[in-house]
């Protein structure tokens, strides 16, 4: 892999860890890492081995495709969306109502 690529995934994890909340310091213990692997990983200068890239997605609670290409679940939703057809839009928001009535009435009782 290239350098570019590793700062830019070091970037997406930074940005996510402190949208997170989340220290350096917490987010190595919670990967059972050094704090200098968290920071090597942000400046780009680590390479991930790939069951650290999986725990960072899990407890990031991103994906691997916005690490790594930097697109979020809801980008990825709307680039399928506008693929979709309008009776199969308004179907989709059917559901999507449908799913939030049921969580406010959970959410009552």
């Amino acid at each position: 892999m290239n350098k570019k690529l590793f700062e830019d995934i070091g970037k997406r994890v930074k940005k996510r860890r402190i949208e997170l909340g989340y220290t350096q310091e917490y987010l190595a213990e919670k990967m059972d890492v050094s704090i200098q692997m968290i920071s090597g990983t942000e400046s780009g200068k680590k390479a991930l081995k790939l069951e650290n890239f999986i725990k960072f997605c899990e407890i990031l609670e991103t994906t691997p495709d916005y690490l790594i290409k930097g697109r979020d679940p809801a980008s990825i939703l709307i680039e399928e969306m506008e693929r979709l057809t309008d009776t199969q839009i308004e179907r989709i928001n059917a559901v999507i109502k449908q799913c939030i009535e049921m969580c406010k009435e959970q959410n009552e009782q």
